[in-house]
């Protein structure tokens, strides 16, 4: 079965470029260290409950970190992206 037979690949993601010292790349570089802090206490629960809740808590510090606003952000830059790969991918000047 060929990958693309499963899945969808998106090269315009590939293409948000968030500023070195930008709100969004401090945004986006503290929801990877809670990502990876967290991860494993999540895996590691006792129960699949506890797993779930630890989840959940995850979720809410993420928001409260920015990830709305990172979300937000990226998909205002989307767009325009977007319509600049499909001319490209299109042959289009």
């Amino acid at each position: 079965m060929a990958l693309t037979e499963i899945s969808d690949t998106n090269p315009v993601l590939g293409m948000l470029r968030m500023g070195a010292d930008s709100n969004e790349q401090v945004i986006m570089d503290n929801l990877r260290d809670l990502f990876n802090n967290e991860s494993t206490n999540i895996i590691t629960a006792p129960t699949p409950e506890e797993s779930r809740e630890r989840y959940q808590k995850m979720l809410e510090t993420a928001k409260e970190m920015g990830a709305d606003q990172l979300t937000e952000w990226a998909n205002s830059k989307y767009v325009t992206l977007k319509a600049e790969y499909d001319k490209i991918k299109d042959n289009e000047e």
